[in-house]
C-alpha cells in the first residue's frame, strides 16, 4: 500500500535588530537550520549581517531549543565562534560550553544566558 512520510527537517532563522509589529518586517540576518536530531543542528546559507546582540539571541535560541550540538560548513574566513574544525572540514560547536564561556562574569559582557 503506498505511504508518504512527511518529516519536518530545515527551518529558517530571521534575524531582527529591533522588534516590529509589521506583518513582514526586512530582517537584518537569515539562516538555514538543517534538524540532524532534535539535540543536533546543522547552520547553513547565512545571509545579511549578525551583530553581538543577535549572535546572543542565537545562542539563547539553542539553548531555550534544547540543541546541543551546531554544525557547519564554513568558508575559512567566515567562521562560527569557538567551534572545533572537524576532519571531514565541518565545524562543531557544543552549545553547553559556548552559554558557560558566556555567563562567566569575567568571559564577556554579553549578559546573562540560560
Amino acid at each position: 500500500m503506498p505511504m508518504i512520510r512527511h518529516e519536518v527537517t530545515t527551518s529558517i532563522l530571521r534575524f531582527y535588530e529591533r522588534e516590529s509589529s509589521a506583518s513582514t518586517p526586512p530582517f537584518d540576518a537569515t539562516c538555514v537550520v538543517q534538524w540532524e536530531t532534535p539535540r543536533i543542528v546543522w547552520l547553513k546559507a547565512f545571509h545579511g549581517r549578525l551583530t553581538r546582540s543577535l549572535l546572543r539571541c542565537l545562542l539563547e535560541w539553542l539553548a531555550e531549543s534544547g540543541i546541543h550540538t551546531v554544525k557547519a560548513y564554513r568558508d575559512a574566513a567566515h567562521h562560527l565562534p569557538f567551534g572545533r574544525l572537524q576532519d571531514d572540514g565541518s565545524t562543531v560547536i557544543d552549545v553547553a560550553d559556548l552559554v558557560d564561556r558566556f555567563t562567566r562574569r569575567t568571559a564577556s559582557t554579553w549578559g546573562d544566558l540560560t
